[in-house]
């Protein structure tokens, strides 16, 4: 059909974009991140325009805001969510109003507000879920990160030889302490 290729050259634009900010190193990380992001999330809108909710449409789709929560802040991922939101609205629009008359889209007209709706609630809420988790590992690496510091900080501290063997009788670690009561190093 007629869209089909202004959609293939939005498609190849996309991939180009996502090839620059995947090379150029010299872009911040967070401008290349978000270049990403949007590339995938846009790719998953034009295909979902040409094609209708199908596979890569959707999958692009919900891939976009699942790095949006692995990667973005809580404003950045409420930012990309509303972002994605609006975009589907303005599909919306113009769909109604006959403007992709010509694509696989319109055969969606019907089911549309249900295949939105739940494309919209399955990524939202799989990118909080993931973006909770991610944070919440990562508070936790950086309590055991503490953690391990202290204990290191004590070991060392201690004034009294400790020395920690293996099962095999193998010295595994040993403390300053034991190093000069036994004058060699680890």
């Amino acid at each position: 059909s007629e869209g089909q290729p202004v959609f293939g050259f939005f498609n190849l634009c996309f991939y180009a974009a996502s090839l620059v900010f995947l090379l150029v190193k010299s872009l911040p990380f967070t401008l290349r991140k978000r270049g990403i992001l949007y590339v995938i999330s846009f790719t998953g809108l034009s295909l979902l325009i040409t094609t209708g909710p199908f596979g890569a449409a959707l999958i692009f789709s919900i891939v976009g805001m699942v790095v949006a929560g692995l990667f973005e802040s809580k404003k950045g991922l409420i930012f990309h969510n509303l972002l994605i939101s609006i975009c589907l609205c303005v599909i919306s629009f113009f769909l109604f109003h006959g403007n992709f008359a010509a694509l696989p889209i319109v055969l969606l007209q019907d089911s549309w507000w249900i295949v939105m709706s739940n494309l919209l609630v399955i990524g939202i809420l799989t990118s909080i879920v993931i973006r909770n988790v991610t944070s919440g590992l990562t508070r936790q690496s950086l309590l055991a990160s503490e953690k391990e510091q202290n204990i290191t900080t004590i070991y060392e501290a201690i004034q009294d030889p400790i020395i920690i063997f293996s099962t095999n009788y193998r010295i595994i670690r040993c403390n300053p302490a034991a190093e000069v009561f036994f004058g060699q190093a680890e």
